[in-house]
């Protein structure tokens, strides 16, 4: 059997008298008339949202990093993006070659 590690008995411990200290004050055994009282609280608050952003992001740069490094095809919009690319540049090469056939064409009816 695996030792549980003291971080997690740390965080548990943490969020578990966090509770108990809201719970208490939902019923209303801590008063909180007092401006100490008033300031731990915000700051409970503050360390309590700053941690779930880290979390969510953390969570959005592992979300992030295995999408853009898996190995997979591309996806449909991807492949139609890339076969519109591809047709442009067609496109562009018969304009240049028209272009160049109306320039000979030119010179030669200046020529006459």
């Amino acid at each position: 059997m695996r030792k549980i590690p003291i971080i997690y008995l740390f965080m548990v411990g943490v969020l578990l008298s966090i509770m108990a200290v809201l719970i208490l004050w939902f019923v209303g055994v801590i008063k909180t008339e007092s401006i100490i009282t008033d300031i731990l609280i915000i700051l409970v608050q503050w360390v309590f949202i700053t941690g779930l952003a880290l979390l969510g992001a953390i969570l959005l740069g592992m979300f992030l990093g295995h999408r853009f490094l898996s190995i997979r095809g591309f996806t449909p919009f991807e492949k139609e993006m890339l076969e519109m690319h591809s047709n442009i540049k067609a496109m562009n090469a018969r304009l240049d070659s028209i272009q160049s056939d109306i320039e000979a064409i030119r010179k030669a009816l200046e020529e006459r």
